[in-house]
């Protein structure tokens, strides 16, 4: 199976056109440099001769709050075939990337974006041919690009790479003018009433494969106070897409309409997605950087959460939502209980903290004598709903808890003691060396992970054996934050546990920090040997690939290949490192780096498993006399 790092080859597209026509006699001026683009300019072929881009819509006037698509009509004026790349550009994200649509305004001003640093993980792609006379109907949701706040008359760009690369010619564009203006309460009615009886296929839009545009509802349009009183009762009633549209709009009216219906009865799935959408326009410590990024909650990025939250948050809210946290921290299932401690961490103070305590040791109990042991465990976080509630205690402190001193075994509050630690200078209170000697051993993993991460940078010796006895955990998450430790202090009696972990473990994070640590610490000839032996594994030889490129130069950039290997290509690949190593053990325990150009190094060290993006080809330039 090939490993493909941002697209399939496969692309459905739409050869529809209708509607009203305005076609950009000349071509208009280059839009500005959009935020959002993440795919433009990395085009190989030139912009081909003959090819026109018109915009149309249906109608030149909307109501804010409709779904205004347009069409993008790439035309081929030209007498011959030309080719172009699409997709790729939209996995995770709510509209595609490779398009450019910029809005001005009647002042030029740009209009902003409704989510300016989108994730993009990809997606479905591949090439296509247009033929002279031929046209290419693809549809934009205007309103995922442009956010329009004001009635008014815009302006609207657009244009799509394609994959070309601008040079004699510019990527084409298209202009088109709408205006927008405000629909009376009788109007947003009929408009909600209109989109509850369309499609809501958002995939088949942005794909380009919709047969019919103009049924496609989008609710996040209604974000305008207007449509407040005519989607409050379709919420209630659970209606999703209503409530998604409340959690759209900015506005103070609509937090307090989300608190209500986060404030459902408790078996209710209604209100715990009201309670969900409510934390998207919570005041999230990590905007101000006061915790670490994550995402637990991302159905937006955290710019946009940030945009909403700046115009829909009022301090007055702070006490609801406190109650709210009180009710979801202890409705049993782990998602509610994930959702009352990110409340807390919003804005709880230290009085929360007997909640917080008691949800932790709820959730920790479980855990004790549950070792992580298989990547299925996840040994790069701990279980919902931990991370959420370490955070929260993690804010808790920056509020004022003290959690400098404990007293027995008491599970929280071992954790939120370490954690009080974590990321500090040293050097550390008298009794913190005894409660590690004490309690780091725990086991409930996060609390003996967490003691391990106290431990201060640079290493202490007298904390040397507290990271061996991480090395030797059952826990692939304990024993990987030990060798994270164990790679920046330099010691090398670190060395042997490291290379056991190499050469008897199978989870894949695990495996991955202790041969960076092998590497860091100098233990480069032995780790390869050691990696050598598990490019047989056909679960592991990716990895070990990874590592045993390190013995390399020259091999850098994004790497992608075949995971399909059979038996006998991995024993071959082992075979190939076996002969490599053991015909160049005296240089590579001097420390020389073999490149890649180099005719001791042969194609058959890699096989069909890797190619490299930043070499001719994806591949290195074996010698002619290989």
């Amino acid at each position: 199976m090939k490993m493909i790092s941002l697209s399939f080859h496969h692309l459905l597209l739409c050869w529809s056109l209708i509607g009203f026509t305005m076609i950009a006699t000349a071509d208009p001026a280059a839009p500005p440099p959009d935020p959002n683009d993440q795919l433009f300019g990395q085009g190989k072929d030139e912009v081909p001769e003959g090819a026109k881009v018109t915009l149309k819509t249906d109608r030149t006037e909307y109501l804010l709050g409709e779904n205004v698509l347009v069409h993008f009509i790439l035309e081929n004026t030209g007498k011959e075939d030309f080719k172009g790349q699409m997709g790729g550009d939209y996995r995770g994200c709510d509209r595609r990337l490779r398009f450019k649509v910029t809005a001005m305004d009647d002042k030029n001003q740009l209009v902003p974006s409704p989510d300016p640093n989108p994730m993009c993980m990809g997606g479905l792609g591949g090439p296509i041919t247009v033929k002279p006379g031929q046209k290419i109907d693809l549809c934009i949701p205007l309103t995922r690009y442009c956010q329009f706040d004001q009635p008014g008359t815009y302006i609207i760009h657009a244009s799509h790479n394609f994959s070309w690369k601008e040079g004699v010619r510019k990527n084409p564009s298209g202009e088109i003018t709408i205006t927008f203006r405000m629909p009376t309460s009788e109007e947003a009615a009929q408009i909600v009433a209109k989109m509850e009886k369309e499609s809501n296929d958002q995939k088949s839009v942005l794909m380009g494969t919709s047969e019919n545009f103009d049924d496609f509802a989008d609710f996040r349009c209604l974000r305008y106070p207007v449509y407040l009183k005519v989607l409050q009762p379709l919420a209630q009633s659970g209606d999703a897409r209503a409530l998604e549209a409340i959690g759209n709009l900015p506005s103070h009216e609509a937090t307090h309409a989300l608190i209500d219906l986060a404030n459902g009865p408790s078996d209710s799935k209604q209100s715990i997605e009201a309670a969900k959408t409510l934390m998207l326009r919570l005041p999230d410590p990590e905007f101000t950087g006061k915790l670490p990024p994550r995402g637990p909650f991302n159905v937006y990025g955290t710019t946009k959460r940030q945009q909403l939250s700046a115009q829909s948050w009022d301090p007055s809210f702070v006490q609801p939502v406190r109650d709210l946290a009180k009710k979801y921290l202890f409705k049993g299932d782990k998602d509610s209980v994930a959702i009352g401690a990110f409340m807390v961490e919003a804005v709880g103070t230290a009085d929360d903290a007997p909640l917080i305590f008691k949800a932790t040791d709820d959730a920790l109990g479980p855990l004790r004598g549950q070792p992580r042991r298989t990547t299925a465990d996840n040994a790069l976080d701990f279980k919902a709903p931990l991370p959420e509630l370490v955070r929260a205690i993690q804010m808790l402190q920056a509020r004022g808890l003290d959690s400098s001193h404990i007293s027995g075994n008491d599970g929280a509050k071992l954790l939120a003691y370490f954690l009080g630690f974590v990321g500090k200078p040293g050097p550390r209170p008298d009794d913190w060396l005894q409660n590690l000697d004490d309690y780091g051993n725990d086991n409930a993993y996060p609390i003996a992970q967490t003691a391990l991460a106290s431990i201060p940078t640079p290493l202490p010796d007298n904390c040397v054996q507290f990271v061996e006895r991480g090395l030797a955990s059952q826990d692939a998450g304990v024993c990987r934050t030990a060798c994270e430790i164990a790679e920046k202090s330099g010691h090398k009696e670190f060395l042997k546990p490291l290379l056991q972990i190499v050469q008897t473990e199978n989870e894949e994070w695990l495996l991955r920090a202790a041969g960076s640590a092998g590497l860091q610490l100098g233990g480069n000839y032995e780790f390869w040997n050691v990696w050598a032996d598990r490019l047989a594994d056909e679960n592991l030889f990716a990895i070990a690939l990874d590592n045993l490129s390190a013995s390399l130069e020259g091999l850098s950039g994004g790497t992608s290949g075949n995971t399909d290997l059979s038996r006998e290509e991995r024993l071959a690949l082992k075979a190939a490192w076996k002969k490599f190593l053991s015909d160049h053990e005296t240089e590579l325990r001097e420390g020389k780096k073999f490149k890649y150009t180099d005719p001791a190094v042969s194609p058959a060290l890699f096989g069909r498993a890797r190619q490299w993006d930043s070499l001719p080809n994806g591949k290195p330039p074996w010698p002619s006399h290989q």
